[in-house]
């Protein structure tokens, strides 16, 4: 190595004697011929790319990024920007839903707002219909003004399941367009519609991008504190986490309210009580959907 020689005028010393094919990088030792490059469904991130480019290869096949409308439904929203009147809510899931859209790896498009009405909500379904995945938040519950899943024969989507015992998130549906397009009826409570995209919509998003596993990293916590649960609904508890020398520490967010933006802010994981269970101490174990760079 050039550090390990010292330049003279006319010679050289050499710190350690020389040795026959030390420091040289031998063609093929990196990637031999015939050596497979990648294996399908691998993330293409910085490392694999260098493995590309250093080999000549200038294209790649890859999965198509879906794109997904998200259309909000409810008379008592306004847009971002726009002050509510009395009544009145900001439309905060069409913000929410594209962040995890757009971080699951898809493309969000804001289809807006439509009224509480069946004509209208007719007319925005059908006329999304050009899109990989179709999003709705609210009106799929089985208030007066929720026409969603009535909407969804006059518009050619097959509905393939209505309401699951998770709390929150009872109110969701699932259908599919006669053209194959995949619809999700999301609730409209904000926390609710977040916990549903988590649990339906994100694994189904990567499956679609091409990844060889599209679930959240479930993991064994601690409960710092008791939770009080009926039997009945799976819980998915919002909780931070704290690494300890015996594990993974949980401690429930104070607001669980599927209403309250708070319960979905500064979110590590979701604890995963199961359906039969009833109460939990404090000190139990149960499973945790991890989020993000939490672990």
């Amino acid at each position: 190595m050039r550090e390990n020689v010292e330049e003279r005028e006319a010679s050289a010393v050499f710190a350690e004697a020389a040795q026959l094919a030390r420091h040289i990088r031998r063609a093929g030792e990196d990637i031999e011929v015939g050596t497979l490059l990648l294996p399908a469904k691998t993330l293409l991130g910085p490392g694999e790319l260098a493995i590309l480019a250093a080999q000549g290869v200038t294209t790649a096949n890859v999965h198509k990024r879906p794109r997904v409308a998200i259309l909000s439904t409810g008379d008592e929203l306004v847009p971002l920007g726009q002050t509510p009147k009395p009544g009145q809510i900001i439309n905060s899931n069409n913000i929410t839903l594209a962040a995890q859209v757009r971080q699951a790896g898809a493309i969000p498009v804001n289809a807006g707002i439509v009224p509480d009405t069946m004509k209208d909500t007719v007319r925005a379904l059908r006329s999304l219909a050009d899109y990989d995945i179709l999003l709705t938040s609210g009106g799929v519950s089985v208030g007066d003004f929720d026409f969603v899943i009535d909407a969804y024969d006059s518009v050619g989507i097959a509905n393939h399941f209505w309401k699951v015992a998770v709390k929150p998130g009872k109110p969701l549906a699932f259908g599919v367009r006669e053209n194959g397009q995949l619809v999700l009826g999301l609730p409209g409570n904000p926390a609710s519609s977040l916990v549903s995209f988590e649990l339906f919509v994100r694994p189904l998003l990567r499956k679609l991008l091409g990844y060889a596993n599209p679930l959240r990293p479930r993991v064994p916590v601690t409960l710092s504190e008791a939770i009080s649960k009926k039997p009945g609904r799976t819980h998915l508890v919002r909780a931070t986490l704290e690494r300890q020398d015996t594990g993974l520490l949980a401690t429930p967010l104070a607001k669980q309210g599927s209403g309250m933006h708070r319960s979905m802010a500064c979110v590590d994981c979701f604890l995963e009580l199961p359906l039969d269970a009833g109460d939990f101490a404090a000190g139990s174990t149960v499973n945790a959907l991890v989020l993000g760079e939490a672990l």
